[in-house]
């Protein structure tokens, strides 16, 4: 029997642009959150506004937040991947462990250059000539670095609110108002379970989209400069390209 090509699957899923959904759909969330009254108004029969507007507006809310953790998780479970070889590289993209993703946002900030220069598939810095371009190489590898350790510190810091979310649907979105200022804003909570699943910490806040929104755009500009070389010279074999800094 012909020897199956294990690149196969692992080309057919990075070329599929399935990574970019999570992107598309906080357009069209960004989209209900303004038009909230075009979007829901039909479905309440009547005008939103007040406490109810502003509930549906967090679970919009919550809906982009989750979505650009899950963009996060996913980008570095791929990056992860990337530094593997042959079967190792298609178990892991299909497989990953969301404690190794959690472990690769923890350690990112402080990586040497050389741990970045080979998540975009590119030579060690040593082997680059000439001089000029490897000075090129290392404000793009430090820039990288700084956007995932701002994406990780994200992730980290909303960890336990994407677990709450995927795990039991603990999370709720409530309306509160200030009686100072007669304003009323929406605010996102969910259980954190306590090791013992007994009590549970309650986590109430407004949490912030546009901030979710910036590390979407991030990850989708990281995930495509890596994932383009990766195909090129490890799924591809090609033996020469153009490649794009950071």
């Amino acid at each position: 029997m012909p020897r199956r090509d294990v690149a196969v699957p692992a080309r057919a899923l990075l070329e599929s642009g399935i990574f970019y959904w999570p992107g598309l759909k906080i357009r069209n969330l960004k989209f209900a959150r303004k038009n909230t009254q075009k979007v829901f108004g039909a479905a309440f029969n009547t005008p939103i506004k007040g406490e109810l507007q502003e509930m549906v507006r967090a679970q919009i809310d919550l809906e982009i937040i989750v979505t650009a953790l899950h963009q996060a998780e996913i980008l570095g479970s791929y990056l992860i991947a990337f530094h593997k070889q042959g079967k190792a590289i298609q178990r892991s993209l299909f497989s990953y462990r969301t404690g190794d993703v959690k472990t690769f946002y923890e350690k990112i900030g402080k990586r040497q250059l050389m741990y970045i220069a080979k998540l975009f598939s590119h030579p060690a810095l040593r082997q680059v000539q000439p001089p000029r371009v490897r000075t090129r190489l290392v404000t793009s590898y430090r820039k990288a670095r700084r956007d995932l350790d701002m994406i990780g510190k994200y992730y980290l810091t909303h960890l336990d609110l994407y677990n709450s979310y995927k795990h039991g649907m603990r999370v709720v979105c409530l309306a509160t108002g200030n009686e100072d200022s007669g304003k009323t804003y929406g605010i996102i909570g969910h259980l954190v379970p306590h090791q013992s699943f007994y009590p549970a910490k309650v986590v109430l806040a407004r949490v912030d989209y546009k901030k979710a929104e910036e590390v979407s755009e991030k990850a989708t500009r990281l995930m495509t400069i890596a994932k383009d070389v990766f195909l090129k010279r490890h799924l591809k074999k090609e033996l020469s390209m153009d490649v794009s800094l950071y």
